[in-house]
């Protein structure tokens, strides 16, 4: 792209809040930056985010895990934006405004078009395609969608591509990436039975059915799960690593930094993600994992469920099947010749397909398009 342009960026999550949302949005802005652009981040008004210069928080104090649910709080956070949100856009004077987030960017889109801004909004949440998601935020997010009037939609897998189309939306199919330079190439060494999952403690996420798996494999398999990350499923996730005495083969590690969390991947025998709900539109933690070597397990629900299975770098199962889930655990850590084989495939799919720096410039040439017009 010639012209260097202006761009906001508008998120519910930014780092050091955790959220697939909040790792694409940095990717962007360091990629954007690189070329030359001027990149501004609106978002949520938690303690976790980051203070920078560019940027700018607005709403109600708040916590990264409620970021995701229709509270009192949020609403209130919302009205705020609405009204200050055309000073915001006149002061920065952005060439486009890049979405992020449903009801944010529906709550812009109005002063977007007083002021003849063109907004894009990247579909993180899933909104089209999930049986087990809550009708009500469903119907919401749909009816929100339809009235923003955005210039295009970005979808990160290709169920919301499908379904967007059949929608009538303008939609370009990108998926979520990952700085490769972060993951070196070196030589990893596995720890026997070491399992991983990082992510939000959250009942969606199918912690149950991990954690019952583990109880299910326990004397045929040496194994230890250790689990990263805070949420409101914490104690029920302790109560029942208690019910089933697993205080051996279980560990909570709380929140950690990304730096903290690569020696994790290389050294975790499996990667683990049992989520059962379209909230899981992609799995980047699935990209991580793979980029480090690591064979991933996950649901059939998950963004790019489909992508593991085509290129043999993991196990793809049902949703909420401790048995199955079990069955695949196994199956991997009996099998250090088949680890290793689906691990290389892993990092292979990474390196040909999943690079933010390119990822990147298909977002540009949508930019370009839509400010030309």
């Amino acid at each position: 792209m010639v012209k260097k342009l202006k761009i906001l960026h508008i998120t519910k999550k930014y780092p050091n809040a955790i959220g697939g949302d909040a790792t694409a949005v940095s990717a962007l802005e360091k990629e954007q930056k690189k070329a030359g652009h001027e990149v501004f981040i609106l978002t949520t008004n938690c303690d976790e985010i980051i203070d920078k210069k560019n940027v700018i928080k607005f709403g109600l104090k708040d916590t990264p895990s409620n970021l995701d649910k229709i509270t009192f709080k949020r609403i209130i956070s919302l009205i705020e934006l609405r009204f200050k949100v055309s000073k915001i856009l006149r002061e920065i004077k952005p060439n486009i405004v890049h979405s992020h987030s449903v009801d944010m960017g529906y709550v812009i889109s109005k002063n977007c078009q007083k002021l003849g801004i063109p907004i894009v909004n990247h579909l993180h949440a899933g909104l089209f395609y999930s049986k087990e998601d809550n009708l009500i935020r469903k119907k919401i997010m749909n009816h929100l969608l339809k009235r923003s009037k955005f210039e295009r939609l970005i979808a990160i897998n290709k169920n919301d591509f499908k379904e967007a189309n059949k929608k009538h939306f303008k939609v370009s199919l990108i998926p979520n990436g990952l700085d490769l330079t972060k993951f070196n190439n070196k030589k990893v060494e596995k720890e026997e039975g070491i399992l991983l999952f990082i992510g939000r403690l959250e009942e969606y996420k199918g912690l149950r059915y991990l954690i019952e798996s583990v109880n299910l494999i326990k004397n045929k398999v040496k194994t230890k799960l250790l689990i990263v990350g805070e949420g409101s499923y914490l104690e029920e996730c302790k109560k029942m690593r208690d019910k089933f005495k697993l205080q051996n083969e279980i560990s909570f590690l709380g929140k950690l930094s990304f730096k903290n969390l690569i020696p994790l991947y290389k050294k975790s025998a499996v990667f683990i993600l049992p989520s059962y709900t379209s909230s899981e539109t992609f799995g980047i933690v699935l990209l991580e994992s793979l980029a480090c070597k690591t064979p991933v397990i996950t649901t059939d629900i998950v963004g790019i469920a489909d992508e593991i299975k085509n290129n043999n770098c993991g196990i793809v199962v049902e949703t909420k099947n401790s048995n199955v889930l079990a069955k695949a655990i196994v199956k991997i850590l009996k099998n250090p010749r088949l680890a290793r084989q689906i691990g290389n495939n892993g990092r292979k799919l990474v390196e040909r397909k999943y690079i933010w720096k390119t990822l990147n410039k298909d977002i540009e040439k949508i930019y370009e398009e839509i400010v030309k017009k």
